[in-house]
């Protein structure tokens, strides 16, 4: 059983130094949508989605190597779940995967938070292009409607001058 558990502690160390570099990702593409960085992005969300990939491939070969120390006979129940291993067993042995299970739980939790944040600043950059959009649309409609009061080079119309381009005299 000492075999499984320190390659249990092994996996959640490959763990944890996975998440922290998804993390780091995750902060550099908050910077890259803070400063409009389309390369940035793309290519900081293609290499975050790797790692992810890989962290969830962790995750459940950690589930499996923990049913199979679960199992290796009592006083253990069979159990996939790391905090109740954790609670089954005594001494330094669950102090220290107690830590490393809560360092873990951490980290979950400050990449679930920055992936959130990430989300609402892209949100709120969706939102605002669309304002501006609109904002946009709505002007040149008017322009082409000849109710601007201003024309396509910033200059100001008079209103002699508009009734004359309506006028075609001659």
């Amino acid at each position: 059983m000492s075999d499984g558990l320190s390659k249990l502690e092994e996996m959640i160390r490959g763990e944890l130094v996975l998440g922290r570099r998804i993390l780091t990702l995750v902060k550099s593409k908050r910077e890259a949508i803070v400063k409009n960085d389309l390369v940035a992005i793309d290519s900081l969300t293609r290499e975050a989605n790797e790692a992810v990939d890989q962290f969830e491939e962790l995750g459940f070969s950690r589930q499996e190597q923990v049913l199979a120390v679960s199992r290796g006979g009592p006083p253990l129940r069979a159990t996939e779940n790391l905090r109740d291993l954790v609670g089954q067993l005594g001494g330094e042995t669950r102090t220290r995967l107690g830590e490393l299970r809560e360092d873990l739980h951490g980290l979950y939790h400050a990449i679930r938070e920055e992936s959130r944040a990430n989300g609402e600043l892209l949100s709120q950059s969706v939102r605002f292009t669309q304002h501006l959009f609109d904002r946009f649309s709505a002007i040149d409609r008017r322009v082409r409607q000849g109710r601007m009061n201003y024309d396509r080079s910033g200059g100001k119309r008079s209103a002699k001058a508009e009734s004359a381009v309506f006028r075609k005299e001659g």
